[in-house]
């Protein structure tokens, strides 16, 4: 399997240690570190290294997952174009619940 790896977080904290951490080490890694917000994330969500998508990005992405999925949900992080769409065929996302 070749291209970038990227690393897809939900939160709807503003930046935490742990979220600091992950930036860190993607960036130290090579990796895209992205975080997709919910309803209750902070409208000002800046970390370094971090790309943020909140609400209104994702359901303006044309990803029809992105207004299906609920709010408030883990699996909102799907809710990320790149979750899908570049990963090689026959690839599958990293799941949280395995």
């Amino acid at each position: 399997m070749s291209g970038p790896t990227a690393v897809i977080v939900t939160s709807i904290n503003p930046p935490t240690p742990a979220l600091r951490a992950l930036a860190e080490g993607c960036r130290a890694a090579g990796f895209r570190f992205i975080v997709v917000g919910d309803t209750k994330s902070p409208l000002d969500f800046a970390l370094d290294g971090c790309d943020f998508l909140n609400i209104d990005s994702q359901y303006d992405s044309g990803l029809a997952f992105a207004r299906l999925c609920p709010t408030a949900h883990y699996a909102r992080k799907l809710a990320h174009p790149l979750s899908r769409a570049d990963l090689p065929a026959g690839a599958q996302p990293a799941r949280s619940d395995a």
